[in-house]
């Protein structure tokens, strides 16, 4: 896989040997990050709990957890999961990140078209989505670029360390063929 420069990367899915990578890459994100729920210190799992957590992405139905490496290096994750109730497993939860200095790069749509192509393979999932603060724009603007529709906004869901909140913007995309969602 080649970002829009031409650099060479690997994209795959987890496996429980790399929870130390997974493990550093979040806490990483979560010290650099501005658009993140969680903060650094409320992140406090065990590496034998992270190996787990992976392991159960890859034999659960209808979970997927992408790893993308620049070289050796851990530069972007992207989870997917749908929800074990039988009325709700027909959509998928997506979670994205990639390290800043290799944003920009075309990395968070591949990881996006990607996760697409698995979901629209896949025998139950028919629509992918998540939320994104209000104020991420270059998110929102990938998002929309890529099918997905706004569908509400949490007002006030998430207070910052200033004292100000933001919004999160609930967005969804159909993975069916030739699906949308309905208005």
């Amino acid at each position: 896989m080649q970002d829009k420069n031409g650099s060479l990367y690997t994209l795959r899915s987890a496996h429980p040997k790399d929870g130390k990578d997974v493990l550093n890459f979040t806490k990483t994100m979560l010290q650099e990050a501005d658009y993140l729920i969680t903060k650094p210190t409320e992140y406090l799992v065990p590496l034998r709990r992270e190996k787990r957590m992976i392991k159960q992405f890859m034999y659960a139905r209808g979970r997927l957890f992408l790893l993308l490496f620049h070289e050796t290096r851990l530069v972007g994750m992207l989870d997917l999961m749908n929800s074990s109730r039988k009325r709700l497993s027909h959509v998928a939860d997506i979670g994205m990140s990639i390290d800043s200095a290799y944003q920009n790069l075309g990395l968070g749509r591949l990881l996006l078209q990607h996760a697409r192509a698995w979901a629209e393979a896949h025998p139950t999932i028919e629509k992918l989505a998540l939320e994104v603060f209000k104020q991420n724009e270059q998110a929102i603007h990938l998002y929309t670029s890529l099918g997905f529709v706004q569908e509400g906004e949490k007002k006030q869901a998430v207070k910052l360390e200033d004292g100000t909140y933001d919004s999160l913007i609930q967005m969804g995309r159909s993975v069916l063929k030739g699906g949308r969602l309905d208005e």
